[in-house]
């Protein structure tokens, strides 16, 4: 513990001679102070740096004059450069917002444990800022010519790396994902089989629909048994001529992001169902 104090003052020592506006750690740009300042300078003596936290990297230093300075603080590296602009890497989109006169658009974030940087949509809804990150299935599609359950399947691929998009959700506060099916004449539960579902993150087939059981089968009607049919789970089980839907998000982390989009019960021509996917939107308190 002495050593690591030691080492710290140091550190905190050489930040009042060298001047530096960023700090990279192995390709990528961390938090160096507890609160919220941008990954990517200004950086001042008086900020802190965690040595626990960055103990496995080796630290390089250069100053407006590219001179460089050594220091090995636990064997952690920080490559110093003085550009700053969108590419910068924030600990969430409020504080990459803060940065950028609250600019909502695409930012470089990185929290939590994750092992690297990602580019995010920042908005704001209601009040709340959001990172969404987006796929390729977002708009609506009709299937029909499917009879057997989940016999079309639609594989969701997101805008970046699958393990990347759970690494971020693990390390948000909170997450969601917004799920539909429009169906005509097309059900979705018919006893014990479910003909028409989503695939969480690990490949699992989900029974509900996004605000439906967590536990169980079935979408939120059926909770508050107020389904267009009673004693149905779903909407969508009347299976008539009338256009229904069920609808809700999905807020387990567990489950997110949703991978994979399975329909059946549409083999003849008037039997139809729409699905819908919405991009993963989560919130970080960072």
């Amino acid at each position: 513990m002495l050593n690591k104090m030691v080492n710290c003052l140091v550190f905190l020592v050489l930040l009042v001679l060298i001047t530096v506006d960023k700090i990279q750690c192995a390709g990528q740009f961390f938090q160096i102070k507890k609160g919220d300042l941008p990954l990517e300078g200004p950086l001042l003596s008086s900020d802190v740096f965690d040595c626990e936290r960055h103990k496995s990297c080796t630290t390089v230093m250069r100053n407006s004059n590219s001179n460089a300075g050594v220091v090995d603080i636990n064997n952690a590296v920080f490559a110093i450069s003085k550009t700053k602009d969108l590419s910068a890497k924030y600990p969430s989109c409020a504080t990459a917002m803060q940065f950028n006169d609250k600019k909502e658009g695409y930012y470089y974030i990185h929290h939590g444990n994750m092992l690297q940087s990602i580019e995010v949509e920042c908005k704001v809804t209601n009040g709340t800022t959001y990172a969404i990150i987006h796929h390729d299935s977002e708009t609506a599609e009709l299937i029909n010519g499917y009879e057997s359950a989940g016999s079309f399947r639609r594989q969701i691929k997101y805008v970046i790396n699958l393990e990347d998009v759970k690494a971020f959700v693990d390390a948000s506060t909170s997450c969601s994902q917004f799920t539909r099916f429009d169906c005509h004449h097309s059900i979705i539960n018919e006893n014990a089989a479910t003909y028409s579902y989503f695939v969480d993150r690990d490949s699992i087939p989900m029974a509900y629909i996004g605000g439906g059981p967590k536990n169980g089968r079935g979408c939120e009607c059926g909770i508050t048994n107020q389904c267009v049919k009673g004693g149905t789970l779903c909407n969508c089980d009347q299976n008539d001529n009338v256009w229904r839907y069920d609808s809700g998000f999905v807020t387990e982390k567990r489950r997110l992001p949703l991978t994979e989009v399975r329909i059946g019960d549409t083999g003849s021509g008037h039997e139809k169902m729409r699905y819908t996917v919405g991009p993963l939107k989560c919130e970080s308190d960072v």
